[in-house]
């Protein structure tokens, strides 16, 4: 990734953090509905800003107490983690990223997946955990 490439994610974050800072303003609290403060993160990862990703975590858990995160978050940040060699922190991430999706760890390992007959674990969470391993534009950081 070139520096411009790099500067042009660096802005796209600093705006889209403004746009989430200015909802705040005008309406108290957070509407979101463009899904900023989730894509801050992929933005991040794009870069290698694995300090970046930490420390906008805790502005989110701060800013968004309730929001429960997702398996790709938790993905995230156990990465992040992971690469700051925070590995307990890395540890709690990839064990939450597997209880919010059973099928993702083994597709991350590039394993052959079953469908689990578990109420909750159906071909919808397969199809998801699918789509999420697909892409992982965020790891390859030579585009």
């Amino acid at each position: 990734m070139t520096e411009k490439q790099i500067e042009k994610i660096k802005k796209s974050i600093r705006k889209r953090r403004a746009a989430l800072a200015a909802e705040k303003r005008k309406f108290g609290g957070f509407i979101d509905s463009a899904g900023n403060r989730y894509y801050i993160f992929e933005l991040y990862m794009k870069i290698a800003d694995y300090k970046g990703v930490i420390t906008y975590k805790k502005w989110f858990d701060k800013n968004f107490p309730d929001d429960i995160g997702a398996p790709f978050l938790s993905l995230i940040w156990a990465i992040a983690y992971f690469e700051t060699g925070k590995l307990t922190e890395a540890k709690i991430y990839t064990i939450d990223m597997a209880f919010q999706n059973i099928y993702l760890p083994e597709l991350l390992l590039d394993k052959e997946v079953n469908l689990i007959d578990m109420y909750g674990h159906g071909p919808d969470m397969l199809d998801f955990a699918k789509s999420l391993t697909r892409p992982l534009n965020f790891l390859n950081k030579t585009t």
